[in-house]
C-alpha cells in the first residue's frame, strides 16, 4: 500500500505511517513495522507521541523488548514525558 502510494506521488503522512505500523503490529509483524518507521523518518516526519506508542507495542508484540525500550526512550528524549502502554 505505500509503495503503491509513493508510485502515485501521494505524500503519506505521520498518520499513514502510524497506520500501517498499528496494523503489521496487530498482526505480529514487528519487522515490518520497524521498517514502515525508518522509512517515515527517513522521509523526514517525524513520529508523534501515538506513533511511538504503536510501534512500542508492534516490538512488545514481536518480543523485541530491546527495540521497545529503545523507542520508548526516544520517546521520553521527544517529548519530555512518561506515557501508560495497556493491553
Amino acid at each position: 500500500m505505500l509503495k503503491e502510494m509513493l508510485v502515485a506521488k501521494l505524500n503519506p503522512n505521520v498518520i499513514t505511517y502510524t497506520a500501517l505500523m498499528n496494523a503489521y503490529g496487530k498482526q505480529k509483524l514487528s519487522l515490518r513495522a520497524a521498517d514502515v518507521s525508518l522509512r517515515m523518518k527517513n522521509n523526514g516526519i517525524a513520529p508523534n507521541a501515538y506513533a511511538y506508542t504503536v510501534l512500542i507495542h508492534a516490538y512488545s508484540e514481536g518480543r523485541w523488548h530491546e527495540k521497545a525500550a529503545m523507542a520508548f526512550e526516544n520517546m521520553k528524549k521527544d517529548f519530555g514525558f512518561f506515557c501508560m502502554i495497556m493491553d
